[in-house]
């Protein structure tokens, strides 16, 4: 969302600079609110990905398990 409300105002700057097309004051209003929606999101996504860490870090399980242990005697190949 953060990048279509980066886009989307680079076209309205591009679009008054380029055309002298005057936009409404909506658009503005919209590419902000899709900005901050963006960063919203992304910081929810932070967060869930480290509560989902610290979750699986309090199950104290290993990260890995061993399958079989396969020794080695020095006389064997």
């Amino acid at each position: 969302m953060a990048f279509s409300a980066f886009a989307y105002g680079s076209f309205i700057v591009l679009r008054t600079l380029l055309f002298g097309i005057d936009v409404p004051g909506y658009a503005s209003l919209l590419t902000v609110m899709l900005f901050m929606s963006g960063l919203q999101l992304i910081g929810l996504g932070v967060i869930g990905e480290y509560l989902g860490r610290v979750y699986l870090e309090s199950k104290r399980r290993p990260p890995f398990a061993i399958r079989a242990v396969q020794r080695h005697t020095p006389g064997t190949p």
